[in-house]
């Protein structure tokens, strides 16, 4: 099982490939679906801090499980992050971002975390 720290790791090894470790780790948490995995996590002091509350309050709130209390202490980013850099993207992402992600400034598509 893939924890949310365990992202957050990878993340500090190799930013360059975030989205695969978020990925795998959606896949991962909608299989598994144990509180475990996100509920312990130890901020890094940067922007994929707000990113990973934002997804992991989103798929708490999808397999109707409780909010981990760390999600609490991670506030609003000091500027918007569109996580698109197209226009149209960043568009969508002002009109489509899930509540989770908003109240971040963070904006995204409402496809961002859907996985087939």
């Amino acid at each position: 099982m893939i924890t949310i720290q365990d992202v957050r790791n990878e993340i500090n090894k190799d930013p360059v490939y975030w989205k695969q470790y978020i990925f795998s780790f959606v896949d991962d948490f909608r299989y598994y679906k144990k509180f475990s995995q996100v509920s312990d996590y130890i901020p890094a002091g940067d922007r994929y801090d707000y990113l990973l509350a934002s997804i992991t309050e989103y798929l708490c709130d999808e397999l109707e499980l409780p909010h981990p209390k760390w999600t609490d202490n991670i506030g609003r980013l000091e500027s918007p992050w569109f996580l698109s850099e197209l226009k149209s993207g960043k568009i969508l992402g002002l009109v489509e971002s899930p509540a989770s992600f908003r109240r971040r400034d963070i904006f995204v598509g409402k496809d961002f975390l859907f996985r087939v």
